[in-house]
């Protein structure tokens, strides 16, 4: 499967568990984790790489894909954005984040 139709397969997913019938609510841990299993796919990088860009540790960044964490520390976050050439803002510009759509 090239990687166009894993972002859009990924996508479609991210998007039907938003729209759910009833909503799909999720921890902020949850979306966070979405969120980056979503920029990884859409800018075709890999969990190393995006420490190697971020200077965030692979164990850390693995913690999160893999909600091990209960909180992360919002500099985590930043740099992780920054990796990504991206702000935070623009991180988390996705729906993902919506009051709606979180639990906690």
């Amino acid at each position: 499967m090239d990687r166009l139709s894993k972002f859009f397969i990924n996508s479609i997913i991210m998007i039907l568990s938003v729209v759910a019938v009833g909503g799909h609510q999720m921890t902020v841990g949850e979306a966070l984790s979405q969120r980056v299993n979503e920029l990884l796919d859409e800018k075709g990088i890999t969990q190393y790489r995006l420490s190697m860009l971020s200077g965030v540790p692979q164990a850390s960044i693995g913690d999160i894909r893999h909600v091990r964490n209960k909180t992360v520390n919002i500099g985590l976050i930043n740099a992780i954005a920054q990796g990504f050439g991206m702000d935070l803002a623009t991180f988390f510009d996705s729906p993902l984040f919506r009051g709606e759509n979180i639990t906690d």
